[in-house]
């Protein structure tokens, strides 16, 4: 075998062997061995395996009929419920289940309505009015010491 011809096998070989690794790198599955509660969205920073709570607002936050809205981790979240009747609260993910665009609340029809194609949802994310036909995803909250934490 002359120089040319192994410079050229040696750059096959070169190029094969790294062709998996490159394709890892462009995937966007990403894998894990948490099993997320159906419906619920993963917080960032926080492992089912450790049970991590993180707080995202207080029980003064919450004023009856006006959901309390805020971000995790960049991820929009609103916040509805009674203060007075922790097992009454919920948090919703107000994005739309049909096209994927922030649903603002709006207050004066108490309904979060979707600038995009105009579905809407009752404050704990229930579907009111399509296109949207699934309700928004919800966060797993619990309530403790007058905090509202979630967990992933």
């Amino acid at each position: 075998m002359n120089r040319r011809e192994f410079m050229t096998w040696a750059g096959a070989g070169l190029l094969a062997s790294s062709l998996p690794v490159a394709l890892a790198a462009c995937s966007s599955t990403v894998t894990s061995n948490a099993s997320p509660s159906p419906g619920a969205l993963p917080v960032p920073g926080a492992t089912a395996e450790e049970g991590a709570l993180r707080p995202i607002a207080s029980l003064t936050d919450l004023k009856p009929g006006i959901p309390f809205e805020g971000k995790i981790d960049g991820k929009p979240f609103a916040i509805s419920g009674d203060p007075k009747k922790p097992e009454s609260i919920v948090a919703v993910n107000p994005t739309c289940t049909h096209n994927g665009c922030v649903v603002p609340w709006n207050a004066q029809s108490k309904q979060f309505v979707c600038p995009c194609h105009g579905a809407s949802f009752d404050d704990s994310g229930k579907v009111l009015q399509g296109p949207a036909e699934k309700s928004l995803a919800s966060y797993v909250i619990q309530v403790k010491d007058g905090k509202i934490l979630t967990k992933a």
